[in-house]
């Protein structure tokens, strides 16, 4: 008798990662068997989280060569806000056109760990914000123990904003609530 492996089953369910950030050169090496992995696992796309302009255009790059399954989001995390520029809102404008390029961010506000002056986290993030209102871009939202100003910047452009996702959310339930009842959050 012959050692045939068992096929696996089909998994009965079709999962989409919102956030994998396999721009990070730890993944550089066995790029192509964690993607066999995650297929096999039932995942059916994948978006690659920018978090500066290097990761953002890396995600962008391979997500070129996975056309289909890998997309990406372009975007400044509140700990790289420091090195945000008028050039930064240039080159994440011609990423976010790119049809592959799903979202703007990741993006925020994080006042725990403040590896950026808070001025500096507030103007990036208000200009991500501004920047996903006029192309109509979702956002992907980065916020640590500064849901207030989160609120407060969101809340001017309540009219305009696109769906969002936020995620490391430390704010209170009524803040909460605040940001689902937005139109962003539905159809």
């Amino acid at each position: 008798m012959g050692s045939e492996a068992t096929p696996k089953p089909a998994v009965p369910y079709k999962l989409v990662d919102i956030g994998a950030n396999l721009a990070h050169p730890s993944y550089h090496k066995d790029l192509p068997e964690v993607l066999a992995r995650a297929k096999e696992a039932g995942l059916i796309k994948i978006m690659i989280t920018g978090c500066d302009l290097k990761s953002s255009k890396e995600a962008e790059k391979l997500s070129s060569e996975h056309s289909g399954f890998l997309y990406f989001t372009a975007g400044v995390h509140p700990h790289e806000a420091k090195h945000f520029t008028d050039e930064t809102s240039a080159v994440l404008r011609t990423l976010l056109e790119n049809p592959q390029c799903v979202a703007v961010g990741e993006c925020g506000l994080d006042f725990n760990r403040n590896f950026s002056p808070r001025e500096d986290q507030l103007s990036a993030f208000e200009k991500q914000v501004a920047l996903a209102c006029e192309l109509q871009k979702p956002l992907f939202i980065h916020e640590r123990e500064a849901s207030v100003e989160m609120v407060e910047i969101l809340e001017k452009y309540a009219d305009q904003l696109p769906r969002a996702v936020i995620h490391c959310f430390t704010g209170t339930a009524d803040e909460a609530k605040k940001t689902s009842t937005w139109d962003y959050t539905s159809d």
